[in-house]
């Protein structure tokens, strides 16, 4: 499912949920409501969760940067060795090929923000603050170098979610952040198992790919799947707004 359709739905799905369950939701909440709803996917590089975080231009320049200061050092170490200028420059260009074939811009744009949350961890434990920020910051820092569709897309992460953000929610003394956190991110996962791939929900108990419908994502049904879902879940929200249904706190 497209990126800006799990955020509507999940954000959609998270305030109706939460009212239906009379627990009222804050702007906190909704802000986390739209985190949660596209984070499992920060493990896509291509995917509008680590949009948000690294434009591709960025990516771009930063692969770059890379490949040009591999070349540098290469052709510094090769001359080293005191051989033939020809000979320094092949090398130094035949390696950066070889390399450029692996270290491709999605593998530099996932190990940038992995890098990024990782060096972010080690500052929170240093200065020893919020465990559940650690925790949180630690799954932004694992979560990009993992396989599309595997850690991230798993049944226990939304129960995981729930009581970090708990935690998170008594330490701060901040009110109903725990179950929208946790709706958005269920909701995401929802989505996903109705397409074709499927996800490992029942991981690592059951490790193959769950689907419950045979959407392939980007195709004309799934994309018609999708509007029509957030047209009805739009519907929703409206009726249950003019019922007075909609519980909101601004704390």
């Amino acid at each position: 499912m497209r990126g800006k359709s799990h955020l509507a739905i999940g954000l959609l799905t998270t305030v109706e949920a939460t009212s239906a369950m009379g627990i009222s939701i804050s702007p906190i909440g909704v802000l986390l409501s739209i985190i949660f709803s596209i984070i499992p996917d920060i493990d896509e590089a291509n995917s509008s969760a680590l949009n948000k975080l690294i434009s591709k231009s960025f990516t771009k320049k930063l692969h770059r940067l890379l490949l040009y200061s591999l070349l540098i050092l290469s052709v510094f170490f090769y001359s080293k060795t005191n051989s033939s200028l020809y000979i320094i420059l092949f090398l130094s260009l035949t390696m950066i090929g070889l390399v450029e074939k692996k270290v491709t811009e999605n593998f530099v744009r996932s190990t940038f923000i992995s890098t990024f949350f990782l060096i972010i961890t080690a500052i929170l434990i240093l200065f020893r603050l919020n465990i559940s920020v650690i925790m949180l910051s630690s799954l932004l820092c694992i979560f990009p170098v993992t396989k599309h569709r595997s850690l991230s897309h798993t049944a226990i992460m939304p129960i995981f979610i729930y009581f970090l953000m708990k935690y998170f929610e008594v330490e701060f003394n901040l009110n109903n952040i725990a179950i929208p956190s946790a709706l958005a991110y269920s909701s995401h996962l929802l989505c996903d198992i109705c397409t074709k791939r499927g996800i490992p929900i029942f991981s690592p108990i059951y490790r193959k790919n769950v689907s419950i419908a045979n959407l392939k994502v980007g195709s004309f049904l799934c994309n018609f799947v999708e509007t029509l879902a957030i047209v009805i879940l739009v519907a929703l929200l409206l009726f249950m707004t003019f019922k007075g249904l909609i519980k909101v706190s601004l704390i």
